[in-house]
């Protein structure tokens, strides 16, 4: 996750933790409130945008919970080839940052029919080229090409796909990124 992890910083803020662009996307990963406002209702955890910039471990707990929620919600999509690219999980990872994990998703599901830009002309297709390559294409062995052609099991529960622990919805426990933000708080 290093090698994505710091490709994305770089794309996205040049790696300064304490810059906001014009829109209003803050930090080293260039998080919206919207993505903070579910961190904080995955995790607990409350804190201002001041908070946030000021704090590179906060940040860092953002992010490793982002990527996590993202892995989590788009593994089945892994190894998925749309316009002759295989989405990888930095692919996946790169699309879901830009335009949400729906928008990832549906990217792969139209077969990159659907394709926004972002304010600044930044397509899911950008950034799916961009990072994907970037060395954790490790995926599970029970990973499917979620627009493979193969008939539905008659019986879900015993062909459902086993994901590893770490892939299943439950694997994102909120206690793990909690962060004692007392030390932050400006006293008068």
């Amino acid at each position: 996750m290093a090698d994505f992890r710091n490709a994305l910083a770089m794309a996205e803020s040049g790696g300064d933790y304490g810059v906001t662009n014009t829109l209003g996307y803050m930090g080293r990963y260039q998080f919206g409130d919207d993505r903070l406002t579910d961190f904080q209702r995955a995790t607990g955890q409350q804190f201002t945008r001041e908070q946030f910039l000021g704090s590179p471990d906060l940040q860092e707990a953002a992010y490793a919970w982002h990527i996590a929620d993202i892995d989590r919600q788009l593994a089945p999509l892994v190894g998925a080839v749309v316009g002759g690219q295989t989405m990888d999980r930095d692919a996946l990872r790169g699309m879901a940052h830009l335009g949400g994990v729906g928008g990832a998703r549906r990217y792969v599901e139209s077969g990159g029919a659907y394709n926004p830009s972002d304010a600044y002309g930044t397509a899911l297709s950008d950034y799916a080229g961009r990072f994907g390559g970037q060395g954790t294409q490790e995926a599970p062995a029970a990973t499917v090409n979620a627009l493979a052609t193969t008939p539905a099991p008659q019986e879900p529960q015993q062909n459902a796909l086993a994901l590893p622990p770490r892939w299943q919805p439950n694997y994102l426990d909120p206690q793990a990124f909690q962060l004692d933000l007392s030390q932050f708080v400006r006293r008068t």
